[in-house]
């Protein structure tokens, strides 16, 4: 279907069973539908971030970032908590 949402959903459930390619998968559908789709963008790094991938998932919390201008969205809040993970990791 053409709809980011369905796609999210679908992402989220293959995330949930850590299928994480299929739900990078189904995410990146998503964004390509919406590209404000900041819930997919934060889910879809995170998967990056599971499969050892961190310049994909900073990638796309940065993406997240940039589309939430007044800093109350909860999903960019946790897109900007996971990238100041990576780089407490990268620090160490």
């Amino acid at each position: 279907p053409e709809n980011y949402y369905y796609h999210q959903i679908l992402g989220a459930a293959f995330q949930r069973q850590e299928k994480f390619p299929d739900a990078i998968l189904e995410y990146s559908i998503a964004v390509d539908l919406n590209q404000k789709d900041v819930v997919s963008l934060t889910n879809r790094g995170e998967c990056y971030l599971k499969l050892g991938i961190e310049p994909l998932g900073v990638q796309d919390f940065d993406k997240a970032i940039s589309l939430d201008s007044s800093e109350s969205d909860r999903w960019v809040n946790r897109a900007r908590m996971l990238k100041e993970q990576v780089k407490m990791r990268e620090k160490k």
